[in-house]
C-alpha cells in the first residue's frame, strides 16, 4: 500500500471513486476532470482496474485537497499518508472537516505544525431542485441580470475587488492588485459568473468556483452594500441555479459557521445543511 501519481488512464477510476462523496471534495473533481497533474492516490496497486482498489485520493500543489473515506481514517493508512506528505510544504488543506481533522494529526506528528495558523469551519448546504423557492419580490424594471464573459472584466472588478476585501479567508494574505485581476480572469474564463445591473450599474454578482462531475460549487456571492435587502443574491442564484440545473448537475456551497445572514438566506432558497468543511492555513 503507497501513495502513487496518478497518470491519464487513472482519472475515470478516481472520479467513480470520488463520486459518493463529490459534494465534499468538488474543487479536487475539478483537477480529475481536466488532468492527472499534481494528483495521487492511495492504493497496493500502481495501475488500478476498479474502484475498490482506491483507498484515498489527493491533490497538491501547495494546497493540499483530499477524499478520505471513513475506513481510510485509522493507523494503518495513516502511515503511508505519512510517507507521502513527509517532503510536503503544506501550506493549505481544503476539505471536509473530519478529513482535514485526520490529516492535521499526519502533519502534527510529522512536526510540520502544531496547528493550522488560520482556520475556518464551513457548513456545507446542498439543494434538490424541488426544494427551490423564488424570490417574494420580482426584480424592478431597471433591474437586469446578465451572464459574464471575458468582456465584462471591467465591469465586474470593483464588486470582485469588494467582495474579497469582505470574505478573504486569510486575514494575514496580502490582496495586490495583480492577485485580484488574476483571480477574476480566472472566474471569467473558466467558471459561471452574473452580474445584476440596477439603472446599469453593476449592484451584484454571483459565480460559480468549481465544475465538478455531478456538483457544482457556488461562490462570489456579494451585494453593494447599498443595494442590499432588495432580494438582488436570491434572484442571481435562482439564475445560475437554474443554469445548473439544466446541465443536470447539483448545487452546493459553504457558508461561514458564524455567518448568520447568510446562512438564513440560502435556507430560504432551500438549502439545507448537509455537513461540515474546512479550510485551514498553516504557515
Amino acid at each position: 500500500m503507497r501513495v502513487y501519481e496518478a497518470k491519464e488512464e487513472n482519472l475515470l477510476i478516481l472520479q467513480e471513486f470520488i463520486a459518493p462523496q463529490e459534494q465534499f471534495c468538488v474543487l479536487l473533481a475539478e483537477k480529475i476532470r481536466k488532468s492527472s497533474k499534481n494528483l495521487y492516490f492511495l492504493s497496493k496497486e500502481e495501475n488500478p482496474q476498479n474502484v475498490e482498489q482506491i483507498k484515498a485520493v489527493f491533490f497538491f500543489d501547495g494546497t493540499l485537497l483530499f477524499c478520505l473515506p471513513e475506513n481510510v481514517q485509522n493507523d494503518y493508512y495513516k502511515q503511508e499518508i505519512k510517507c507521502f506528505l513527509v517532503d510536503k510544504n503544506v501550506h493549505c488543506i481544503i476539505g471536509k472537516k473530519e478529513w482535514a481533522v485526520f490529516i492535521e494529526s499526519i502533519l502534527q506528528e510529522l512536526g510540520k505544525s502544531a496547528n493550522p495558523n488560520y482556520c475556518t469551519t464551513y457548513n456545507l448546504m446542498t439543494l434538490k431542485e424541488d426544494d427551490l423557492n423564488f424570490p417574494p419580490e420580482k426584480l424592478s424594471f431597471e433591474d437586469e441580470i446578465r451572464r459574464c464573459s471575458i468582456d465584462d472584466f471591467e465591469l465586474l472588478y470593483d464588486l470582485q475587488k469588494m467582495y474579497v476585501s469582505e470574505e478573504r479567508i486569510a486575514p494575514k494574505t496580502e490582496i495586490t492588485e495583480n492577485y485580484l485581476k488574476a483571480d477574476l480572469l480566472k472566474i471569467l474564463k473558466h467558471q459561471l459568473a452574473f452580474v445584476l445591473l440596477s439603472d446599469m450599474e453593476p449592484v451584484a454578482k454571483i459565480n460559480t468556483n468549481a465544475i465538478g462531475f455531478n456538483y457544482i460549487q457556488i461562490g462570489g456571492v456579494f451585494t453593494h452594500p447599498l443595494y442590499r435587502q432588495n432580494y438582488y443574491a436570491w434572484h442571481l442564484f435562482c439564475v445560475l441555479l437554474g443554469r445548473i440545473f439544466r446541465g443536470n448537475k447539483n448545487p452546493c456551497l459553504f457558508v461561514k459557521e458564524k455567518n448568520l445572514a447568510a446562512h438564513n438566506l440560502y435556507e430560504r432558497i432551500g438549502f439545507k445543511d448537509s455537513g461540515k468543511f474546512a479550510i485551514d492555513y498553516f504557515d
